[in-house]
């Protein structure tokens, strides 16, 4: 088939790949190695082409002395695979870099296109970065369907001008809170890329580039669309989405480590990970309080004195909440509240309500509506030792019946 690109079926001539990763990861690094490869009919990181690919590099992001410093990285890297000196000229030879296109977007980027494949026919088309030719605000819809089915579409898929095309773009800024984690992870992948949901519409496939957690030398490339015909496996032979690669620590180039090294880093990355402290609930606070005041004031203690440690036990914004549930339902935390009459420096008596234990009402956990062992058992030893102590100040009379 003339037409197909890369084994499997992954990609054919007039289907667009976008691969996505964060800022200053690489992205320039792997789009060229990826094409020193495909230019010479050799796979890179689990992608085969079908043949040796004409290829040409659309970029603006990267000057002629970064090129140049790419170009002798990339010879020491495939050295290190094996290459020789003669495969590696070939390779550089076959892979073109137009600079041609530098400030054209949009339609005008369509048609230097359109005029480039008319002329030379490449096979394949890399495009780094997307922004740099994009034309509008690439988070609209409407603006991503103009430039990719109403500009793109019309070139890649005619029979005179046809290619594959890959845009090398960048990802979002990731979420905060609980969807942090599953950002550029499985099947939120492919939306942690930057910009409208008609960007993964478009793609016949999508690849995402992230670190492992905790150890940056390891990255996941994440076939987030269209992984299938990729054909990869995982170390115990079953279909993933995901391989991994390294960066190498001699020269500007990726590597792909052995199955040994990645079981290494992800042990690390699991091992160094900071536990996730879940928040506390105000009801799990009021327990929480109830035990403290238990173990620390058996005695009791004022409801002002009580209001100011609170802010220090639980946390500040659950502080009035668990004194206002501690104050009107104190015997469901095995409290109660009792007024005591106290003489203030001033001479003065005044009045003030005291939170203590009560014995016979035991505090029931908020999840399951039992009681509360813990403040359950730390209730029933304050009551046993203050009946132990009753017991040991008032000494027997001689001849006490046992019964009386």
């Amino acid at each position: 088939n003339p037409r197909a690109l890369f084994k499997g079926g992954y990609l054919r001539k007039g289907g667009g790949i976008i691969a996505a990763s964060v800022a200053g990861a690489g992205k320039s690094t792997f789009s060229i190695q990826c094409a020193l490869h495909w230019v010479m009919g050799k796979p890179c990181f689990g992608i085969a082409p079908v043949r040796e690919l004409r290829t040409a590099i659309i970029q603006a992001e990267d000057d002629m002395e970064e090129l140049a410093m790419f170009k002798a990285n990339m010879r020491k890297g495939l050295n290190a695979e094996g290459w020789t000196d003669e495969q590696i000229r070939q390779a550089q030879s076959r892979l073109i870099f137009r600079k041609d296109f530098l400030g054209k977007t949009g339609e005008d980027f369509a048609e230097c296109l359109k005029a480039m494949q008319r002329a030379e026919h490449f096979d394949l088309v890399i495009v780094n970065p997307l922004n740099s030719y994009f034309e509008g605000d690439v988070s609209l819809n409407a603006d991503a369907t103009a430039f990719f089915r109403k500009m793109i579409d019309p070139v890649i898929k005619a029979k005179d001008t046809e290619c594959g095309i890959l845009f090398i773009h960048h990802s979002g800024k990731p979420p905060k809170g609980k969807d942090a984690a599953l950002f550029g992870k499985g099947a939120f992948a492919q939306y942690s890329m930057q910009g409208a949901a008609e960007l993964n519409n478009w793609a016949r496939a999508v690849l995402v580039l992230y670190p492992f957690e905790n150890n940056t030398e390891f990255w996941t490339l994440t076939a987030a669309k269209r992984h299938k015909p990729l054909g990869w496996t995982d170390a115990d032979g079953k279909p993933t989405k995901d391989f991994v690669i390294a960066y190498s620590s001699d020269y500007v180039y990726w590597r792909t480590p052995s199955a040994e090294e990645i079981a290494e880093a992800r042990s690390s990355a699991q091992t160094t990970a900071t536990p996730k402290q879940e928040e506390e609930t105000p009801s799990a606070a009021a327990l929480r309080f109830a035990k403290y005041i238990c173990d620390n004031y058996p005695d009791g203690i004022s409801l002002t004195l009580a209001r100011q440690i609170a802010r220090d036990v639980v946390k500040r914004k659950n502080s009035e909440t668990v004194m206002g549930w501690l104050t009107h339902n104190p015997m469901q935390y095995g409290l109660k509240i009792e007024p005591r009459t106290d003489t203030g420096k001033d001479g003065r008596r005044r009045t003030a309500k005291y939170l203590l234990p009560k014995g016979d009402a035991l505090p029931l956990d908020a999840a399951t509506g039992q009681p509360h062992e813990q403040a359950a058992q730390t209730i029933d030893e304050i009551i046993s030792d203050r009946d132990a102590a009753a017991d040991t100040s008032q000494d027997e009379p001689d001849g006490a019946d046992d019964e009386g």
